[in-house]
């Protein structure tokens, strides 16, 4: 072997060893290898773009609803009617083809119903039961010819505020923790009860209080200290008659084709692309409350429609389908929604006790009427009591 080969095997063989003795040393004394290191690097990455992308869209807002089954058990026990089922409502056999209650609220208001948004407090159980009282309302004055003027927007953080604390007697039962230091958030049955048994307080002045347009602040200020007593007068000349649990897409499309809207609270979430028939796909899980206000068959599949309060940050995205709604919502296949209902917390609202069944059909199944069908309702002011 030359002297020039023995050189080259003696530098191979040491730096060799150089790599070795790291290796050894870090077995034997417990420090990280490179190989533990590259894949933690690689946890960090990834972890943060997936919360940036979620939060960028949902905020606080994923975690409004409470999911509590033994107090929607105990809540539901005290409405007036405990099955939807058991209603003549729910005896319904002959349903049209699709039912969109946005356009009722068209009819009778001659605008396309608001967008709505509860940024940035986790409210939406005030949302998701004021539009769905706000769709049945619509339904009857659309249904019965009724006056316009009796038709009013109600206040979202009254229904989040009464529903978090005065529904339960005066103490607010959700604190702040390490996990959601807002503190937001209520249960659907909570704001059916504060519904049924206090009322509803139409947007407007009151005093000092200006109600016209929601409140993020007042919202958050309110979730500690309840509805302000005169308002708490206000809202018993607004009593809604009945509140009742849905628990199924059958029982869901009775409902709406009777027209009474739905409060859908659930820990199902859906992507932001709709898609051409406004179809959002199943997405990241989120613990929300919205509208369930429409539904539309075709030959093969069922599909319901969803109100939603995220319009400020344009969360869903694309051609918004049948029965032309808002950008607010989506449509959503009806296996799916059949899920959310079956979580338990969803309410169908009545101007009634015992959801009567209405006569079927009515004009506001199929799209809006011509402009002169239309009611403005820029002059009127809502200063007596609902009839329903």
């Amino acid at each position: 072997m030359s002297d020039e080969t023995k050189k080259k095997l003696k530098a191979w063989g040491l730096k060799a060893l150089a790599m070795l003795i790291p290796i050894v040393l870090g077995a034997i004394g417990g420090n990280q290898l490179t190989l533990p290191k590259t894949v933690e690097v690689e946890k960090r990455v990834e972890v943060p773009v997936n919360v940036v992308t979620l939060d960028e869209f949902e905020g606080v807002h994923r975690n409004g609803w409470i999911n509590d089954p033994e107090v929607v058990r105990q809540t539901a026990e005290d409405m007036p009617t405990l099955r939807f089922s058991q209603t003549p409502a729910g005896q319904t056999r002959e349903l049209p083809p699709a039912v969109y209650l946005w356009q009722a609220q068209k009819k009778v208001t001659g605008k396309p119903t608001p967008l709505k948004d509860q940024n940035p407090t986790g409210s939406c159980v005030g949302f998701g039961t004021t539009t769905a009282i706000e769709r049945t309302l619509a339904a009857d004055i659309a249904q019965r010819n009724g006056d316009p003027s009796e038709f009013t927007l109600f206040s979202e953080e009254v229904t989040y505020a009464g529903s978090r604390v005065e529904v339960n007697g005066g103490k607010c039962p959700i604190r702040p923790t390490r996990q959601d230091p807002s503190g937001d958030g209520s249960n659907g049955s909570w704001a059916a009860k504060w519904a049924t048994k206090w009322g509803m307080v139409p947007k407007g002045k009151y005093g000092n209080l200006d109600l016209t347009e929601y409140s993020a602040a007042r919202a958050r200020s309110w979730n500690y200290t309840g509805v302000p007593d005169e308002l708490e007068v206000v809202a018993r000349k607004f009593p809604v008659k009945d509140a009742t649990r849905i628990t199924s897409w059958a029982d869901a499309k009775k409902a709406l084709a009777n027209g009474y809207g739905i409060a859908i609270c659930s820990t199902q979430g859906f992507g932001r692309q709709r898609d051409a028939n406004g179809v959002a796909t199943p997405g990241p899980r989120w613990g929300h409350c919205m509208c369930l206000d429409g539904y539309q068959t075709d030959s093969v599949h069922e599909y319901g429609h969803i109100e939603n309060s995220w319009s400020k940050t344009n969360y869903h995205i694309g051609p918004v389908g049948w029965g032309d709604p808002t950008t607010a919502g989506f449509w959503a296949d009806s296996e799916v929604i059949d899920r959310m209902l079956r979580e338990g917390d969803s309410w169908a609202y009545s101007g009634a006790v015992g959801f009567p069944r209405k006569k079927l059909p009515v004009d506001w199944f199929v799209e809006a009427k011509p402009a002169r069908d239309r009611f403005d309702l820029s002059a009127f002011k809502h200063e007596v009591p609902l009839s329903w």
